[in-house]
């Protein structure tokens, strides 16, 4: 058998080879491999609850920055900031009920976590009024009692929320590693702000910043849903 021999101007040679493979490598299918699940898409009625927290997040952000940074601009302890404290963490409990509502039907331990959280916060919520008000019989359900429960409380909340899948991952271990960071947070700016017992929020920078992250969070998964409803 004879062997046909190249047209003339038909390229040859290693470096048409390699080109050629290249071509059919790319238009190769490729193996399915393994992926990050997507959240879910809400139901309208979830998406409306998801868009309320999300607003309600933003607000908080808002007040912990502003409460934070005048905290640490102004420095000392300053008993008003008590009362104004209540304003972030109210809408931070806001924030927190929303999220809760929307996750606590993944498992019974998922809406115990949540309802522990809420219930804590209530109880540091009545704490600082008393303290604010001088009704020492309240004031024990902040501190020391309310704000030991309300780190523990937060971790399993985190837990809780990053295997829920409402909202991605990242944001269950911030909320799970809010109380810590903000502690952080007030050690780091203590040279500026320094330590008080009371009357000083340096760290709600820091707990402005989760909630953020948390609020973004939201809106994304309402956002989606929106985009599933009318494609």
């Amino acid at each position: 058998m004879t062997a046909t021999a190249p047209s003339p101007g038909t390229p040859t040679g290693p470096a048409h080879r390699a080109a050629r493979r290249a071509a059919a490598d790319r238009t190769a299918p490729v193996p399915p491999g393994p992926s990050t699940p997507a959240q879910p898409a809400l139901t309208p009625e979830q998406a409306r609850t998801a868009r309320r927290g999300a607003l309600s997040g933003l607000a908080a952000t808002a007040a912990w920055v502003a409460l934070g940074a005048e905290s640490v601009v102004r420095g000392g302890e300053m008993h008003y900031r008590d009362a104004l404290w209540t304003i972030p963490w109210t809408l931070t409990m806001i924030t927190f009920a929303h999220l809760h509502v929307l996750q606590r039907r993944h498992n019974r331990w998922t809406a115990a976590a949540g309802g522990a959280v809420l219930v804590t916060m209530a109880m540091l919520l009545v704490g600082f009024s008393g303290l604010v008000l001088g009704v020492d019989r309240l004031a024990v359900l902040g501190f020391p009692l309310g704000a030991l429960l309300w780190l523990v409380a937060m971790v399993p909340f985190g837990v809780a929320t990053a295997r829920a899948g409402v909202v991605p991952v990242r944001v269950g271990v911030a909320l799970a590693l809010l109380e810590p960071g903000s502690i952080l947070t007030g050690l780091a700016l203590s040279p500026i702000a320094g330590l008080h017992e009371r009357g000083n929020f340096s760290g709600g920078l820091e707990k402005g910043l989760v909630v953020l992250v948390l609020a973004t969070a939201l809106g994304a998964a309402a956002g989606r849903a929106a985009r599933h409803e009318n494609p």
